[in-house]
């Protein structure tokens, strides 16, 4: 996953990879994190150690509110490009939907997607209200996840041409997991 932060007025690439790498200003590190709480990380990159406090996260600003060593530092996270492709030469999450009849092959994905909609919590998929296709406007419902026993309508980003939904009524999705593609 790559995806850039403002920090300071100041903005950042950075990529993730599956592997547990992190790539910040052209220099990898090896991380490695661990949550012994819901609003605490603890991270190492390389051999230092930080204990990470989620104050605020606002997915749908991107801003985040993290606590380091008692300061509390605002991030934005923005232009996020999740690598749909998967270990094993698969086109898809693991559990992507098969066709739109139910059978058949996974839907095609490109290897980097700008345009989609991601699970922000793991759930279950209780409807996907388009098929590939469909032309949708921004803010568009186009998936109802299940959480915590509250139904929650996931929106199209932006107006555009729906490519590939990679989930079908009853999957369980996991949170960050690619579920409909757009163009």
């Amino acid at each position: 996953m790559k995806f850039k932060i403002h920090v300071d007025g100041a903005e950042h690439e950075i990529e993730a990879g599956a592997d547990g790498t992190v790539t910040l200003g052209g220099e990898t590190f090896e991380a490695k994190v661990s949550r012994p709480a819901d609003d605490r990380r603890l991270v190492h990159l390389g051999d230092k150690s930080y204990e990470v406090r989620i104050v605020e996260n606002c997915v749908e600003t991107g801003i985040v509110v993290l606590e380091v060593a008692g300061e509390r530092i605002p991030v934005t996270i923005t232009e996020v490009t999740k690598s749909a492709a998967r270990a094993g030469g698969t086109t898809g999450p693991a559990g992507a939907a098969p066709g739109a009849d139910g059978v058949g092959e996974a839907p095609k994905v490109p290897d980097v997607v700008k345009e989609g909609v991601w699970a922000p919590v793991p759930g279950k998929i209780v409807n996907v209200l388009v098929k590939p296709g469909d032309q949708v406007e921004e803010g568009t419902p186009v998936v109802i996840l299940e959480a915590m026993k509250m139904e929650n309508e996931l929106h199209a980003p932006k107006k555009g041409t729906v490519t590939a939904v990679l989930v079908k009524k009853g999957d369980q999705a996991e949170k960050g997991q690619l579920l409909v593609v757009f163009e």
